[in-house]
């Protein structure tokens, strides 16, 4: 969806993302009009992730 509009494929887009940085250097970024929380899920018999790789 990025890409496409990226790419001149679309003008708008709707989704749950998150706005981060080096999307706001690519792109502009309406206000919200839905509100997502970001949640991180692992195993707990494994080791905590360092990231979240966004």
């Amino acid at each position: 969806m990025l890409g496409d509009i990226k790419a001149g494929k679309a003008d708008i887009a709707a989704a749950g993302l998150t706005i981060v940085q080096q999307r706001k250097q690519q792109m502009r970024f309406a206000p919200a009009y839905h509100e997502i929380r970001e949640q991180l899920v692992y195993h707990s018999d494994h080791r905590r992730p360092k990231s979240s790789m966004i």
